[in-house]
C-alpha cells in the first residue's frame, strides 16, 4: 500500500549530496580514475600505530604497524593472518592510532594503488576489493552508451553509487517531500546532472520506475502536455544545466550565480533568499519565468568555492555553506513549525571529527543568545534576526548525525541501504532535537540548543573567524 498519505506532517527534507567519493567513484578533478579512489576510500578507513621505538633510518614500512599491531610491511606478515579492522567512522579513532591516509608519506606511496600494487601493505584488503568493485559493475548485457555508465580499461561500472539512487526511489515512493542539492567543488556537476535525469526518467537498468506512482499534476514540468496519464519519473531527482549554480564568497558574504550557460537568473546575494532558494526553489521571489524554469526541475547543482576554502586551510567556516537555524529552515521568517519547516542533511566523506579542517560551512543567523523560557511562545522570532555567519569548528562538530553526515564511502558502496538508513535515522534525531530544543524555550532554534547541550565554548566564527566573510 502506497505510503504517500504519511508524510505530510514531516518538515520538508532537503538532501544536500557531495559529488567526489559520495555520489561517484572518481575525481576528474583531482585526477583520480575509478580504480584510484576505489583503493583510496579503502586506505581512508585502514588505520596504523607508530613504532616508537623505530631506528631513525628505519624503512618506511618498518616505522609503522598496524592498529592491531601486526606488520605493515606485507614480506612481514604471517601467511592467512586476517586483515586489521577498518574503521569506518572518523569519530571512532582508537587512542594512540591514526588513518594510513593521514600519514603524508603512506598517501603518497600508496594510497591510488593501496590494494592493488603488488608492494603496497594494503594487499591485505584486496578481498574487500573486490566485494567492492563487484557491487558496481554495470548489469551485464544493459547499454552502456547511458549517462549512468563508466566504462574505464574496458569494463563497465555504475557511474553514481546505487546507494543513492536507493534513497531516493524510495523517498519518491513514499511520497516524501524533498529536495535535492547536488553540491561539489569539482568539475563534474553536468556529468552527474545528466545521469540523475536518466536515472528520474527511468533509464537505469536496476531502478526501472514501472511500480511507482506517477508524478501529481502539481509536479508535471511547466508546458508539459496534461491529456492522458503523464510519464512516471521522480522530478526530484532531476537537474538539469539550467538549474546548475556557482558560489562563491564575497566580503558581505556568500553568493550564489547561475553557472555558465545557466538560465537568466540574477546573482543573489542576500543570504536569507539564498537559503530560501535552496530550500524552496520554485518559491524565489523575483521573475516569474525564473520559479517556473526551477519547478520543471526541482533539484539543483552548487559548484561551491574550493578556492576559497582551500586558501583558508580547510577550515569549515571556509567550506561549502549549509544555512540552518531560525529562519532558514524554513520558507517564511518567523515560522519554521509545521509544514514550513525544513530538515537539511549534508552527506560529504570529508566532514572530519575536526574543528579546523572539515568541508561543511555552517551558517546561522548572527543572534543574541535567548534567555531560557523566553522565545517558547513565538517560535525564536523575538530576538534579533540579522545575517548570517559561519559556526565555529567546534560548534559545527556538534552537528555530526543531526545536519553533517560523514560519508564512509566504502560502507555506501558495499550497502544499498545505507544512505536510506542514515536519512531515515537522522530525521528521527532531529525530530527529538527539535521537540527539546521547543521545550527548553529556544523555540525554533534548535541548532543553539544543540550546540549549548554540546557545551561548547564559542557559537559563532572560531580562531580564524576574523578574516572570514561575516
Amino acid at each position: 500500500m502506497s505510503d504517500r498519505g504519511t508524510s505530510k506532517a514531516q518538515p520538508r527534507l532537503v538532501l544536500h549530496l557531495d559529488i567526489n567519493e559520495t555520489l561517484i567513484l572518481s575525481d576528474p578533478a583531482g585526477g583520480d580514475s575509478y580504480v584510484d579512489s576505489l583503493n583510496k576510500i579503502i586506505a581512508k578507513l585502514a588505520l596504523v600505530r607508530p613504532v616508537t621505538d623505530a631506528p631513525a633510518d628505519a624503512a618506511l614500512l618498518a616505522r609503522w604497524t598496524w592498529v592491531d599491531g601486526t606488520p605493515l610491511d606485507p614480506a612481514a606478515r604471517e601467511n592467512g593472518a586476517p586483515p586489521p579492522p577498518l574503521a569506518y567512522s572518523t569519530w571512532d579513532v582508537p587512542s594512540g592510532a591514526v588513518r594510513f591516509y593521514a600519514v603524508d608519506a603512506l598517501k603518497r606511496r600508496f594510497a591510488r594503488a593501496f590494494c592493488t600494487a603488488p608492494d603496497s601493505p594494503g594487499r591485505v584488503y584486496s578481498r574487500v576489493y573486490a566485494d567492492a568493485d563487484a557491487k558496481l559493475r554495470w548489469p551485464e548485457g544493459a547499454r552502456t552508451d547511458s549517462p549512468l555508465c563508466r566504462v574505464e580499461a574496458g569494463i563497465a561500472r555504475h557511474f553514481i553509487l546505487p546507494a543513492a539512487l536507493v534513497a531516493i526511489r524510495e523517498l519518491h515512493r513514499r511520497g516524501r517531500e524533498f529536495q535535492i542539492v547536488v553540491r561539489t567543488f569539482g568539475t563534474d556537476l553536468h556529468d552527474v546532472a545528466a545521469a540523475l535525469s536518466s536515472f528520474a526518467r527511468g533509464s537505469h537498468p536496476d531502478f526501472p520506475l514501472d511500480d511507482l506512482s506517477a508524478p501529481a499534476l502539481s509536479d508535471t514540468p511547466i508546458g508539459q502536455p496534461t491529456d492522458g496519464p503523464p510519464p512516471v519519473r521522480i522530478p526530484q531527482a532531476e537537474l538539469r544545466a539550467h538549474n546548475c549554480f556557482t558560489g562563491r564568497y564575497a566580503p558581505s558574504g556568500f553568493t550564489l550565480a547561475p553557472a555558465p550557460g545557466a538560465r537568466a537568473m540574477g546573482v543573489l546575494t542576500d543570504e536569507t533568499e539564498i537559503a530560501r532558494f535552496v530550500a524552496w526553489p520554485a518559491r524565489l521571489g523575483g521573475a516569474a519565468g525564473a520559479a517556473s524554469a526551477v519547478r520543471a526541475s526541482p533539484a539543483l547543482g552548487i559548484a561551491d568555492d574550493y578556492l576559497y576554502w582551500s586558501a583558508n586551510g580547510c577550515a569549515p567556516w571556509a567550506g561549502k555553506p549549509l544555512w540552518l537555524g531560525a529562519g532558514a529552515d524554513a520558507d517564511d521568517d518567523d515560522d519554521d513549525e509545521g509544514g514550513n519547516a525544513c530538515d537539511h542533511i549534508f552527506f560529504d566523506d570529508n566532514i572530519h571529527d575536526n574543528a579546523s579542517d572539515s568541508i561543511v560551512a555552517v551558517r546561522v543567523r548572527e543572534l543574541a543568545p535567548p534567555p531560557i523560557g523566553a522565545c517558547a511562545a513565538d517560535g525564536g522570532g523575538a530576538y534579533a534576526q540579522r545575517r548570517y555567519a559561519p559556526l565555529s569548528g567546534e560548534a559545527s562538530r556538534a552537528l555530526r548525525g543531526l545536519a553533517l553526515v560523514p560519508v564512509p564511502t566504502l560502507r555506501a558502496v558495499l550497502d544499498d541501504q545505507w544512505m536510506l538508513r542514515e536519512i531515515d535515522a537522522t530525521e528521527a534525531r532531529l525530530a527529538k532535537a527539535r521537540g527539546a530544543a521547543h521545550a527548553a524555550g529556544y523555540g525554533a532554534d534548535w541548532v543553539r540548543w544543540v550546540v549549548d547541550q554540546a557545551r561548547t565554548d564559542e557559537y559563532i566564527g572560531g580562531a580564524s573567524s576574523r578574516s572570514c566573510p561575516r
